[in-house]
């Protein structure tokens, strides 16, 4: 197992806003049974922490996704800014994309409720996936190397499929959704999304 911890330490202060534990979304989130924890900070200020029972704050937790969380709320921003709608189709925010995400709404990418031919099995070392992380910058890739925004735009639909749409009842999760989400973000709002 791989281990990287920061060079500094940030001392955090304990400011708690009492109404974030009264918001019925938090409450609802907090009661699921998947839930471990939750901090919610500004600067060095913890403004609310939450955790399960069988969670302590002072057992590590993976921060593993998080990303997904962050396209999620700032493509929710962006829908309150009114500069994109959740209805709209990725094609519409970005044209040169691939028939995977082609059709789908943001909606659904922002759920995971999107049916494409994206092989997230880490077991196959053939799958998509370590392509997209070669497109991604996080591995050297074999033979020709291609951007992210080129690999995303080769995303097909599933063998079979007419749509995108996910019939199967089941959530499907799917890294290339974050990252479309991102180029949607990128291309309706105000800033690049790359650091």
């Amino acid at each position: 197992m791989q281990a990287f911890r920061s060079s500094t330490v940030l001392d955090l202060s304990l400011a708690a806003d009492l109404s974030i534990a009264q918001r019925s979304d938090v409450a609802q989130l907090t009661a699921t049974p998947w839930f471990s924890a939750m901090v919610i900070d500004r600067g060095n200020r913890v403004l609310y922490e939450r955790y399960a029972p069988d969670f302590r704050s002072d057992q590590p937790h993976s921060v593993q996704s998080i990303t997904k969380t962050l396209m999620n709320l700032t493509i929710g921003q962006l829908a309150a800014e009114k500069r994109l709608s959740l209805a709209e189709t990725v094609g519409d925010c970005l044209p040169w994309i691939g028939p995977g995400f082609h059709s789908a709404t943001l909606q659904d990418v922002m759920n995971m409720n999107v049916v494409h031919d994206y092989d997230e099995d880490y077991l196959n070392p053939h799958a998509s996936c370590f392509l997209h992380e070669a497109a991604a910058g996080m591995r050297l890739p074999k033979g020709a190397e291609i951007t992210n925004k080129e690999f995303l735009a080769t995303e097909n639909l599933s063998p079979g499929a007419g749509d995108t749409i996910n019939r199967s009842g089941t959530s499907l999760y799917r890294s290339a959704n974050t990252d479309v989400l991102a180029a949607v973000a990128e291309a309706r709002g105000v800033r690049p999304m790359a650091a």
